[in-house]
């Protein structure tokens, strides 16, 4: 049966009928909320006990079974699958239009307030199309003026379960949609349904927008437009780390996957919650950060690949990544991503505790030769390098381990490491070019050196180190 945001097609007959049916549940205390779904929103009727509604919904409405986080007892909170029925919002709004009805709960009052609210953002012209994140066309109520801003405020401070109780996340903790976040969709949701009506296609075609139903649209000169207002809305400045954790202390020696973890923040948002760092996942509740997200990470995708695998999560919070991937976080990639927006750090600082350090040392005398001093700076001087894990050197053995390893996460002395190929190549061949004196006394005195381009510890040995 066809149907749209306005509901299925019924006849006149059964529209009456669905109406009286519905204002004799709403006048008998049954609840109303709105439960969102991606970028289209639907509201229900459902027994504030959560058991089922009694007799068959007349067309069209329609049966369903909903996931609600309903009140329990005391404050506490459960998630219950409801069996409900969807209300199409046209026949929502017939009904509601009238005076309250005998014995009505309060969240039957609050979407009322909201629903007429929405029908004259409409009846002014205020709407307008938009391609939500998922390129469907979508219609939206707005802008809205300075005194509806004050009522949203206030009609949010009363959407409360039961008002509001849809989920915004499948996976605990259970989150609901914020009260704002659900308000807003509920005027998106008359904007859809009026301006979709049903002679919608008939006047206007069967194209975007006029459709009976929301539709994906894939013509390139949509998509350009719509990615046009996308880059033009002004959005605040939004700080993204991904944080990359070891594997577990049990996981196999094979084990090749590692979890990786968004965080967020808007350093200049005057709320200071929204000033720290938090998870991804704690945007769930609020469509417009997470559409926001998305757009930044589809950015980020086009410079690193893995980050597609991101974007499948339905709020992109946490993914895998496979060490062969992470290991090129630690060189150039991590610059490079960081400059997409997308700064890299090790969680607990565990990739960090391989570390590569250069041991310089005068060679030695060689047998016949006259007493030299102790240092001179004629001297050419030898060097290895030496690695280190959590501050324990490795042994020949070790490093030569390292160097043969064809994994590049391996655990030794009891740590995760990640070796890239520079690292695994200095563990087997341990030699550094001769050093002049010069360079090494600059080395011994700041405890750093640089070699090819790169700067690494130093640790002067012998008449090196007595001078320092």
């Amino acid at each position: 049966m066809r149907h749209g945001p306005a509901g299925p097609v019924a006849g006149a007959d059964d529209i009456t009928t669905a109406e009286a049916s519905l204002a004799a549940l709403l006048g008998q205390g049954a609840d109303l909320t709105i439960d969102i779904q991606g970028e289209n929103a639907r509201f229900l009727l459902y027994n504030p006990d959560g058991l089922p509604i009694q007799g068959t919904p007349h067309r069209p409405l329609r049966p369903c079974r909903a996931a609600l986080i309903l009140p329990a007892q005391g404050v506490a909170i459960k998630l219950q699958f409801v069996e409900c029925w969807h209300v199409p919002l046209r026949l929502l709004a017939n009904v509601l239009g009238s005076e309250r009805l005998n014995k009505e709960a309060h969240s039957v009052s609050v979407w009322r307030q909201i629903i007429r609210l929405g029908l004259a953002i409409v009846a002014d012209g205020r709407v307008f199309p938009k391609l939500a994140d998922d390129g469907t066309d979508v219609w939206r109520a707005g802008p809205l003026t300075e005194e509806e801003e004050k009522t949203v405020g206030e009609l949010a401070d009363a959407l409360v379960p039961p008002a509001n109780c849809g989920m915004a996340m499948d996976t605990k903790p259970h989150r609901l949609w914020a009260p704002r976040v659900a308000l807003l969709a509920g005027l998106d949701a008359v904007a859809e349904a009026m301006l979709r009506g049903p002679g919608t296609p008939t006047v206007l075609g069967n194209g975007p927008f006029t459709a009976p139903v929301p539709r994906q649209q894939h013509a390139p000169a949509i998509v350009e437009w719509g990615e046009g207002l996308q880059d033009a809305e002004p959005t605040e400045r939004l700080d993204l780390v991904l944080s990359v954790r070891a594997p577990q202390k049990d996981s196999p020696d094979d084990t090749e996957l590692l979890w990786a973890d968004l965080r967020m923040r808007f350093p200049d948002a005057p709320a200071e919650y929204d000033r720290q760092w938090r998870p991804a996942g704690d945007a769930a509740s609020d469509p417009e950060v997470v559409a926001l997200l998305r757009r930044r990470l589809r950015r980020i995708a086009a410079e690193w690949a893995p980050a597609e695998r991101i974007l499948e999560r339905l709020v992109p919070d946490t993914f895998t990544l496979r060490a062969a991937e992470a290991v090129l976080l630690r060189g150039q990639a991590a610059r490079q991503l960081e400059r997409a927006g997308l700064r890299v750090e090790w969680h607990r600082g565990w990739a960090d505790q391989l570390r590569t350090r250069a041991v310089l040392e005068r060679r030695p005398s060689t047998p016949g030769t006259a007493v030299r001093p102790r240092f001179g700076l004629d001297d050419v001087l030898d060097g290895r390098w030496q690695l280190s894990v959590a501050g324990d050197d490795l042994s020949d053995s070790e490093m030569d381990g390292l160097a043969k390893s064809a994994a590049p996460l391996t655990r030794i002395h009891d740590h995760w490491v990640l070796v890239d190929e520079d690292t695994a190549q200095r563990a087997g061949d341990r030699v550094i070019p001769h050093v002049a004196a010069d360079q090494a006394l600059r080395a011994a005195l700041t405890k750093q050196i640089s070699i090819d381009g790169n700067t690494f510890d130093c640790e002067p040995v012998g008449d090196l180190a007595d001078l320092v």
